[in-house]
């Protein structure tokens, strides 16, 4: 009897919490999360090895306590209304541009935006959403000119000579026809430019000489200096003339003895520079006599006494046509101006070469045959 009493007690224990009470999950004694919290009506306390939660004191048995997800957050919280995007942040405008966005994930990864153009150039740096590739350097930007210094001026990921863009530097020597020579790409190396070298300077003026012969009121070899070379009146006179040096002056060579009339006394001189001497003299039955060039093509040229008048030298009569006045232009292996040198003249490379071989000048050395440009 008394244990039948005993159950029936137990039977209205059991309905009467079943009816009267709120299941609460059991939190208590678990483990808090990785932010140290616990659902509401817990607290996260150090039991002296780990965090657990422990009911609050001031819990009042209010609304039921929800199910943390793996985050530590609500689960309800994280599933939203039914109808959302449980991918989307409730909060947030789907509308958003990249920049901002951009912008916002460089805030959440530590890096301050509140400056994004530091270096001022107009353009933001890309860390904050914008365009610059070294937001520290202000001549770096997209559009910025390129240079040959090692650095990616412009963004565009190629530098120095891999840029097609690279802006091409003047070379060091800007003096005479070197004057607006540049670089080439190439000569673009670790950051720095190679020296120009004869072969632009000559593609750049033709006029270009590295040991200056030309005359022509330049300075050819950019030293800084017009002309003013000397050279022997020898080269380009004859008999009077010849005596001396010139100097090449604004383009003009000048300082040789100029020619005359011909004088018959004394007698042997050639005044008038012509390659004779006495011509128009009197004579009265003399027998031939040798001209004053006896060199070259002019060997064995007399000039003779007709009508009691010296008659002058023929030398193109005597030579065939191939005398020249000096100096002497024909690479024929002769000795066209009777100087005692057969050929010997210089002529630029650049008149019949190109590219590096049209450097420098070249000498004949006998019948067509040129030495001295770079092969």
């Amino acid at each position: 009897m008394k244990l039948l009493r005993l159950i029936s007690v137990l039977i209205v224990f059991v309905l009467t919490v079943s009816i009267g009470c709120t299941y609460s999950p059991a939190y208590q004694g678990t483990l808090c999360d990785k932010d140290q919290k616990c659902p509401d009506g817990y607290e996260c306390i150090n039991d002296g090895t780990e965090n657990r939660c422990v009911k609050s004191s001031s819990s009042d048995g209010g609304e039921e306590p929800q199910p943390a997800d793996a985050d530590g957050g609500d689960l309800d919280a994280d599933r939203g209304d039914p109808g959302s995007d449980p991918g989307s942040d409730p909060g947030s405008d789907p509308g958003q541009d990249g920049d901002a966005a951009d912008a916002q994930d460089a805030s959440d990864d530590g890096i301050d935006c509140s400056q994004p153009d530091i270096d001022q150039d107009s353009h933001d740096s890309i860390e904050c959403g914008g365009d610059d590739c070294d937001d520290g350097d202000q001549d770096v930007y997209p559009g910025a000119p390129e240079m040959c210094d090692g650095v990616d001026n412009d963004c565009d990921d190629y530098t120095d000579a891999m840029d097609s863009d690279l802006r091409l530097a003047a070379c060091s020597e800007q003096r005479g026809v070197c004057q607006g020579a540049a670089h080439r790409a190439d000569q673009c190396v670790e950051g720095g430019w190679q020296a120009c070298g004869p072969d632009q300077f000559i593609a750049h003026n033709s006029q270009y000489e590295q040991t200056e012969i030309l005359c022509d009121n330049q300075d050819n070899d950019c030293d800084g200096v017009v002309d003013g070379m000397s050279r022997d009146c020898s080269i380009e006179h004859l008999g009077v003339c010849a005596i001396g040096t010139e100097t090449c002056e604004q383009g003009a060579w000048a300082g040789c003895p100029a020619s005359a009339d011909e004088e018959c006394q004394p007698p042997g001189a050639d005044e008038d520079c012509d390659g004779s001497v006495d011509e128009g003299c009197g004579c009265s039955g003399e027998p031939p006599r040798d001209c004053p060039l006896q060199q070259g093509v002019c060997a064995g040229a007399q000039e003779e006494c007709i009508e009691e008048e010296w008659s002058g030298c023929d030398y193109p009569t005597h030579s065939g046509g191939t005398y020249e006045l000096p100096p002497e232009s024909t690479c024929d292996g002769l000795d066209n101006d009777c100087d005692g040198t057969s050929d010997g003249m210089m002529r630029p490379c650049s008149d019949v070469h190109q590219g590096l071989c049209a450097v420098g000048f070249e000498t004949c050395v006998g019948a067509d045959i040129w030495e001295g440009c770079p092969l």
